[in-house]
């Protein structure tokens, strides 16, 4: 009776036991993937971190690169001119210079010869081919006769067979301002020293430069410093 009843409780406890032990080895059997899965996750973080590394320092470089050209372009915007921004110049307003010089119509004549105050703040003309710097291309830079303002550079200055000196360029966008002028019949741009007003000729479309202009200035509205 009793070994009947031993038998029937192992009958019993057997397929419960078995079963237990199976759900015991899949979480064994699971966990065991787990340990393995972070292992093999661990070995892969310094690859990961180098990786990163790598990328963000070739995105730096690209948007350094990016920005140092970016600024050379602005550059050569701001120094080389062309028609449009003449004529821009001329009917919306010039540049404001970095200065003003301003004295009264006694003082520019006790200040300047009687050829210069004509020409500078009468705004007359010289005769052709008869201005000291007309065929003159020695170094250094030309200046305002009136207000030592640097106007342009002897680098941008070329033999036109005008009569007149000529330049490619100002030194600077902001030294020269511009108005239109329709005196005799004819549609030009003047140009004055935008410091002091001092007027020193008229730009036009035809020059040999990038920006194709030519500054035809009188050279008595200029005095050359001396250059290397």
């Amino acid at each position: 009776m009793f070994l009947a009843g031993a038998f029937a409780a192992v009958t019993i406890l057997v397929p419960y036991l078995r079963g237990n032990l199976c759900r015991t080895e899949l979480v064994l059997t699971h966990m065991t993937r787990r340990r393995k899965l972070a292992s093999q996750l661990l070995t892969l973080i310094p690859a990961l971190l180098i990786i990163v590394t790598a990328s963000e320092g070739t995105g730096q470089d690209s948007r350094s690169g990016a920005g140092s050209a970016s600024t050379g372009s602005r550059q050569e915007k701001k120094t080389e001119m062309s028609w449009n921004d003449i004529l821009r110049f001329a009917r919306h307003g010039s540049p404001t210079p970095d200065r003003r010089v301003e004295k009264s119509d006694e003082e520019w004549r006790k200040l300047l010869t009687r050829e210069q105050y004509t020409v500078a703040r009468g705004k007359g003309t010289e005769r052709a081919f008869t201005g000291e710097y007309c065929s003159s291309h020695e170094p250094g830079v030309y200046a305002c006769v009136c207000c030592k303002t640097v106007l342009f550079d002897s680098r941008e200055k070329f033999e036109s067979g005008t009569g007149w000196p000529s330049f490619t360029q100002p030194a600077a966008t902001n030294v020269i301002s511009y108005v239109e002028d329709t005196s005799y019949g004819m549609e030009r741009v003047e140009v004055l020293c935008s410091v002091c007003d001092a007027h020193l000729g008229h730009v036009f479309p035809d020059g040999p430069g990038k920006g194709g202009l030519r500054y035809c200035i009188n050279s008595a509205a200029l005095m050359r410093i001396q250059g290397d």
